[in-house]
C-alpha cells in the first residue's frame, strides 16, 4: 500500500521526481510542503477509488496525511471499519 501512495505521490508531482528518492515513509508531507489542502482532496479522491474507502470531512485531520506511514495507518484504519460493516 504504501509504495502506491509513494508512486500516486509522485506521478501526480505531488512530489518532484528529483526529491522522491529521499521520500521516506516517515517524511512529514506537510512540514515538508508536499501536501497542502488543496492537494489532499485529490489524495482522497485517489485513496477512495484505489482503496475502496470513504474518507470523511472529520478524517481530513493533518495527523492521518502527515506521511505516507500515516496515510498506510489510515487507510488500513478505514479498510477495517469497511469490512467489519
Amino acid at each position: 500500500m504504501r509504495e502506491k501512495i509513494r508512486e500516486f505521490l509522485i506521478t501526480t508531482e505531488l512530489v518532484s521526481r528529483s526529491s522522491a528518492q529521499e521520500l521516506k515513509d516517515d517524511t512529514n508531507l506537510l512540514e515538508e510542503g508536499i501536501i497542502e489542502s488543496f492537494n489532499v482532496i485529490s489524495l482522497v479522491v485517489y485513496l477512495e477509488t484505489t482503496f475502496n474507502i470513504t474518507v470523511n470531512s472529520g478524517d481530513l485531520a493533518g495527523s492521518n496525511f502527515q506521511s505516507i506511514e500515516a496515510i498506510d495507518a489510515f487507510v488500513s484504519k478505514k479498510k477495517r471499519e469497511r469490512d467489519d460493516k
